[in-house]
């Protein structure tokens, strides 16, 4: 028995030791400093717990959007039924989460660029220096984003008009319905069939009349 007891005693000893309140009290520090862990993108979710380190709009606590993305790290990937809500602007960000569901430009996960609007709904403005980034047109996007880098009529936020141009940067051409309400609608400088016949027309007969010299109606 004495020698059964002597051989649990490191044990117990051991056990004893790890109760010690001074090496219970490394516990938290360490634990504080892995909370301390710089991330990436500043959001608040360290770089090894954030599923996307390098995108700020994707960490764990964001909202979930309609975009094939698990924005908020849970494992899931538009969850919630986020693609069953209304989006009024279709860019795929739901109106309730999205900060401007009237422009399709603006919404989770966008560029920002600087317009001096919160391009990407993160709560900032013109952030990350993208005000002070090269601007050769000067229509506040940046030449790296900015689809026209030399034509200030077209940049991210810009009216979509019908003109064969992606006026707004989004990657589509005259969406939105813009030409719908030119339908029937002679091109602009196009003339009417009547008026087409009449110059025809007169420019026969002004050949004629000069190939038989004479000058004069």
């Amino acid at each position: 028995a004495e020698e059964e007891a002597f051989r649990f005693q490191p044990y117990a000893v051991q056990r004893v030791d790890a109760l010690l309140p001074g090496q219970l009290k490394t516990e938290p520090e360490d634990l504080g400093r892995q909370r301390d862990i710089a991330s990436s993108q500043g959001v608040g979710d360290p770089d090894d717990t954030d599923c996307a380190p390098s995108d700020a709009s994707v960490h764990h606590g964001a909202a979930e959007i309609c975009d094939g993305i698990d924005n908020d790290c849970d494992g899931q990937v538009d969850e919630g039924g986020v693609c069953d809500e209304p989006d009024s602007d279709g860019d795929g960000d739901p109106d309730d989460t999205d900060c401007d569901d009237s422009d399709p430009s603006v919404h989770h996960g966008a560029t920002e660029t600087c317009n001096g609007i919160d391009d990407d709904c993160d709560g900032q403005v013109d952030e990350g220096g993208v005000c002070d980034e090269p601007d050769s047109d000067g229509d506040g996007d940046p030449d790296d984003t900015d689809c026209a880098p030399f034509d200030a009529g077209v940049h991210h936020g810009a009216a979509e008009i019908c003109d064969g141009i992606d006026n707004d940067c989004d990657g589509q051409v005259d969406e939105g319905g813009v030409c719908d309400d030119q339908s029937g609608q002679d091109a602009p400088g196009a003339l009417c069939p009547v008026a087409t016949i009449l110059l025809v027309t007169l420019t026969i007969v002004g050949l004629i009349r000069s190939r038989h010299g004479l000058h004069h109606w």
